[in-house]
């Protein structure tokens, strides 16, 4: 559907062989672009790209091809990158690259450099127009593939803020030994269409589509903790301590700086949250199962001791037989007056005599 693409659809090819489940793409390049952006067309002239010097047969070499799978929730590059990846960041960011918690505020995150992915193109590719008319192919970034897509992930996708605490985290892995992944944070903000006749993927930019907020991000992720690397830089890294604890560059939380914003990239929307006192999945793991041990034991509870059906000792009466019986000298009677009734018997006792 045309209304909801910010750019022309790019066919890439599809490198999976038959048989195999999993959509599969040759990644060739990956760039950097200096100052960010959300689009993989500049927000401004005079932004800087830099072009990550790594193995391309390396990086797609251990799947027989990078894996474009929207069920990985993170960017996984095979380790052939990552020591590139670690040194142009560095050189363009002033800080080093870390794994760990960060407390950054919004702007600084968008800063971050954009992550650019050139995908090999669809061998059967229509050559017949100029690739530099299309913001998302190669063009003059590569001549010699300029028919090769680009995917643009901007730093709002791959650096995640948890609320709970406070702190922004890369879904990145540059360690992988099990190959290299494209997850959904890379397909965020794009449209895909898989054309399984000819195989071939389609995408585009396509900003009107709004992803679904989870609750999931509300709780804390030392439960799914990543690597973290310990960098004295003047970014603020908090580092995980024992049982979940995160002392500031190794001190205590009271000696958190006065100057850190109190609520960074958090939209006026979440502000609004109450997360409650119970944040950890550990808390809400526990608390849920002690729901449940207390329902079922009301349950059993009730069953054992319910009051019994005695409706059944007042069918007699219900259905109307004998209630009346004391009325008609079925059974005896109260006494009300017992002089009045001695008189009474004494003179019957008189008159049959």
């Amino acid at each position: 559907n045309p209304k909801i693409l910010d750019a022309p659809l790019v066919f890439v090819q599809n490198i999976a062989k038959q048989g195999e489940t999993r959509y599969k793409i040759h990644v060739r390049n990956i760039f950097f672009r200096q100052g960010g952006g959300q689009s993989i067309v500049q927000e401004r002239d005079g932004q800087s790209v830099v072009k990550l010097n790594f193995n391309e047969e390396l990086f797609n070499a251990k799947n027989g091809g990078t894996i474009l799978d929207s069920g990985v929730p993170l960017l996984i590059f095979d380790e052939s990158i990552q020591d590139t990846f670690m040194a142009e960041w560095k050189k363009l960011v002033g800080q080093q690259f870390s794994f760990g918690k960060m407390v950054l505020t919004e702007k600084e995150v968008q800063s971050l450099p954009t992550i650019i992915i050139q995908i090999a193109a669809h061998d059967g590719i229509d050559k017949s127009f100029n690739p530099r008319t299309v913001p998302n192919m190669a063009g003059d970034r590569d001549p010699r593939h300029p028919f090769d897509g680009l995917l643009a992930i901007p730093s709002s996708h791959y650096m995640e803020y948890n609320p709970s605490t406070g702190t922004y985290r890369a879904k990145i892995s540059l360690d992988s030994k099990l190959g290299s992944f494209l997850g959904i944070n890379a397909m965020q903000g794009h449209a895909f269409f898989y054309d399984l006749a000819k195989d071939r993927i389609g995408f585009a930019e396509s900003y009107n589509c709004r992803p679904k907020m989870s609750p999931a991000g509300d709780v804390d992720d030392d439960m799914f903790e990543m690597p973290s690397i310990h960098i004295e830089t003047t970014a603020h890294v908090i580092e995980d301590g024992p049982f979940g604890m995160i002392p500031f560059a190794g001190g205590p939380a009271d000696d958190l700086p006065d100057d850190l914003p109190k609520d960074v990239g958090m939209g006026p929307m979440e502000d609004d949250v109450y997360h409650g006192t119970c944040t950890t999945a550990t808390c809400i793991s526990f608390v849920t199962v002690g729901y449940c041990i207390v329902i079922a034991a009301l349950a059993v509870a009730y069953k054992k001791y319910r009051p019994k059906d005695r409706s059944k000792q007042f069918d007699k009466e219900d259905s109307g037989d004998d209630v009346y019986d004391d009325y008609d000298g079925g059974g005896e009677s109260e006494v009300l007056n017992p002089a009045f009734e001695q008189h009474v018997r004494y003179s019957n006792a008189r008159g049959f005599a």
